[in-house]
């Protein structure tokens, strides 16, 4: 899938299809920082994942489970929470 760049969102380095369920999200991260990852099939309409990913190191990774040929994903910076 192609890789959309917004401003203020997470760099992604790569979307990999790792077989033809899954797909795994990579990108750059700050260690300890929380990111949730949505999915798209028209770059207009986002889901979020059920999951916040807090990498330990420079890098997150995210994997799930897609049979949708034209999904599009990001990576965000949800709001803190009290």
């Amino acid at each position: 899938p192609p890789v959309v760049v917004e401003p203020d969102l997470p760099l992604v380095v790569s979307i990999t299809r790792l077989s033809d369920t899954q797909v795994q999200v990579t990108w750059e991260a700050i260690a300890g920082r929380q990111y949730s990852v949505e999915s798209s099939t028209n770059l207009v309409d986002w889901t979020p994942s059920d999951e916040t990913i807090t990498p330990e190191g420079t890098t997150g990774s995210w994997t799930t489970t897609s049979s949708e040929g034209d999904s599009f994903f990001r990576v965000i910076i949800p709001p803190m929470t009290p």
